[in-house]
């Protein structure tokens, strides 16, 4: 260290290495702070450089104009800011569009629905007598129709002394046995076939039958059979044409004569839903009705959906069912977990499961069913369950709905006398079941005004068939992904200011090479204060 008589100051004598660092500091610190033009940069240089429109004028020696600039560059920059919060916060709300298209069939046509029907008669009477090896007595059949007369609403239907006369039967444990065996099954609803006239169920010109429906019990119709249902590996049917020929064709009788007497539900005919294959079908909430004695024409449209996930409001699922007794897995639907919550809150005010449910809960017997089950579904809609359940069922993320549009013609009443007459008067030679001769036996003894009065009351006609095989697609589309972000906000701030990427660049440039200038010149002056402290 020496006394440096020009510059007047202390000198110090660091070693060859210690000069060499800091000659090389003193040269990455100078030359980010200097701009292109190899001058030390200031904030107001740079504003002179930089591509942001009329940054250059906010230091104008005009004052007039350098106020004015400064004025237009913050109003700019104000209306842009406002702008893009508006834009964040649409963004972050996750808003999306629909956007429906229609597509054509493939070469193997569209997969055909599933077609589910009941019943509206819950127990088949004559079936309660005529089974083979039926356990109950004509006797017992007559206490069912005394309970049907007294199936009603209220409380006062069932008196302490009536449920003991007929325990029995209203608390029967294996329920779903019972119905399966004493319902409408579909080999005595669909009329016996009459080739190569007649034929009670046939699908695209070939002949079917109960062989290719599966069946599952119901608590409100006994017994249901869907055809083309998605399970035990049997293929899906599809439908190569449009049209009534390329669908499903059935011929029913709905066996009016053997009906309970339902006060609850004075219904005769059918309820039908057509539904995806992979759909549990919920027929007391969406089936419509098909009455007998007229010819029912069912045209369907398809329709795929498309939902988006979390985070968006259709917060969509792809989770599966399994909670129905038949042990089968279904696909997700919203209905099906509105009825899943449905029949929770039947377990919580009944402390018994609908019998469509397996829970850890008693199957709920008839007496439960119209004492409590019935009255506690109509409460379920306005009860703080039914809108907790409501917020927590999303809907699928995929899904495949289907149109149906209905319309009726009569039938002719003749052309079925004369089919029945020759099946079962014995003039041919056709192996009938005895459950269907007696259901039919009275039809023989019958005028013919009776009889015609029979097919009105009975004979249900009914066609299921695509209406066009073009189907239309329902897709949910983000309206704002991260790059039609980054599109809203560069348009505005590339109009008002001259904004680019490149500018939003240059200023991070600055500011990195200021904050790199800044650190360096602490470093030097601290190495400078350890070398000659004071």
């Amino acid at each position: 260290m020496f006394w440096n008589t020009k510059t007047n100051s202390v000198h110090h004598d660091l070693s060859p290495d210690a000069q060499r660092t800091t000659k090389d500091e003193t040269g990455v610190n100078e030359a980010i702070n200097k701009n292109v033009n190899g001058r030390i940069e200031t904030f107001k240089g740079f504003l002179l450089d930089t591509t942001l429109h009329g940054a250059r004028f906010m230091h104008s020696e005009s004052l007039v104009r350098r106020f004015a600039w400064t004025i237009l560059l913050s109003v700019s920059l104000g209306f842009c800011s406002y702008m893009a919060f508006g834009t964040l916060r649409d963004y972050f709300d996750r808003p999306f569009n629909t956007r429906t298209s229609s597509r054509s069939s493939p070469k193997n046509g569209l997969t055909f629905p599933a077609v589910t029907l009941c019943n509206f008669n819950p127990l088949n009477v004559n079936r309660v007598i005529h089974v083979e090896n039926a356990s109950h007595d004509i006797e017992e059949v007559k206490r069912l129709k005394q309970i049907s007369k007294v199936l009603t609403l209220s409380n006062e239907a069932f008196t302490d002394g009536f449920l003991n006369k007929f325990s029995d039967i209203l608390s029967r444990e294996n329920l779903e046995s019972f119905l399966r065996l004493y319902s409408h099954q579909m080999e005595d609803m669909l009329l016996p076939n009459f080739p190569p006239t007649l034929f009670s169920c046939s699908f695209g010109g070939l002949v079917c039958g109960p062989e290719n429906f599966t069946s599952f019990a119901s608590f409100l119709f006994g017994q249901c059979h869907t055809f083309n249902l998605a399970q035990n590996g049997r293929p899906l049917l599809n439908a190569i044409v449009a049209g009534r020929r390329s669908g499903l064709r059935l011929l029913l009788n709905t066996q009016r004569d053997s009906y309970i007497d339902n006060p609850s539900s004075p219904l005769v005919g059918i309820t039908v839903l057509v539904h995806d294959s992979y759909n549990f079908p919920f027929m007391d909430e969406y089936g419509f009705a098909v009455e007998p004695g007229t010819h029912t024409f069912c045209s369907i449209k398809m329709k795929k959906v498309t939902n988006l996930p979390e985070p968006y409001a259709t917060n969509c699922t792809q989770r599966r069912l399994e909670m129905f007794r038949s042990g089968k897995s279904f696909a997700y639907s919203k209905p099906a977990c509105l009825m899943q919550c449905r029949n929770k809150f039947v377990i919580k005010k009944c402390q018994c499961t609908m019998l469509e449910f397996h829970a850890n809960a008693p199957v709920c017997a008839p007496n439960d069913t119209v004492i409590c089950v019935l009255p506690t579904l109509e409460k379920f809609s306005s009860s703080k369950d039914g809108y907790r359940c409501e917020q927590d069922c999303p809907q699928p993320c995929s899904h495949v709905e289907y149109e149906t549009s209905l319309s009726y013609a009569g039938l002719q009443k003749d052309l079925f006398v004369d089919y029945l007459s020759l099946l079962f008067n014995g003039t041919t030679n056709r192996t009938i079941s005895t459950m269907l001769q007696h259901t039919y036996r009275p039809f023989l003894n019958m005028t013919k005004s009776e009889k015609h009065k029979y097919i009105d009351n009975n004979i249900i006609s009914l066609d299921i068939y695509f209406k066009d095989l073009n189907y239309d697609v329902l897709e949910q589309v983000p309206m704002y992904e991260v790059w039609g972000l980054f599109a809203s906000l560069g348009g505005n701030y590339g109009l008002f200011l001259g904004i680019s990427a490149l500018t939003v660049c240059e200023f991070l440039d600055f500011g990195i090479r200021k904050f790199c200038h800044k650190i360096l010149s602490e470093r030097k002056k601290r190495r400078r204060q350890e070398k000659c402290p004071t």
